[in-house]
């Protein structure tokens, strides 16, 4: 998956039950950056399909309000097929559903998590490579302002 986010605090939607609608947005994401057991209860705690009461009902995926859906961006194809089938057979119980996807996504993260830790340990390493990024950006924003001031004739 592709997440596009000036932030650190990466999050998915979804977490938070609606019937309670003054919860904030921190609260209804999964916080991707925190650590593994955080993400195992977040996922936990996700609404599933309400149409499922007995966990040898079949189950409905496409009513599936978070997990299913979380599944489609983590899963492989063949994941998500075998999830579908195994809901639509009462073969796998939700439960057992968001375990194995809070599996899922930490494995998906833990590349992340540990450069995070790793940065966090050493912020003087963040410091030297914001310091070398904003170098490279100041010498690539002069070639471009160079360049608008000579297009537009204005020499100093």
């Amino acid at each position: 998956p592709v997440f596009k986010s000036a932030s650190i605090a990466i999050c998915l939607p979804g977490i938070a039950s609606s019937v309670n609608l003054a919860v904030t947005s921190a609260t209804r994401s999964v916080p991707l950056l925190i650590i593994m057991n955080c993400t195992i209860i977040k996922i936990m705690k996700t609404i599933t399909d309400r149409e499922r009461i007995r966990r040898d009902d079949p189950g409905h995926p496409e009513n599936c309000e978070v997990t299913y859906q979380y599944w489609k961006i983590f899963g492989t194809e063949e994941e998500v097929r075998q999830i579908e089938a195994d809901c639509r057979g009462a073969k796998l119980g939700c439960t057992d559903c968001k375990k194995c996807l809070a599996k899922k996504v930490n494995e998906y993260f833990a590349p992340i998590r540990e450069k995070r830790h790793k940065y966090a340990e050493h912020p003087e390493t963040v410091r030297e490579i914001l310091l070398e990024g904003s170098k490279k950006a100041r010498i690539e924003a002069k070639k471009v302002l160079d360049g608008a001031k000579e297009v537009i004739g204005m020499y100093f």
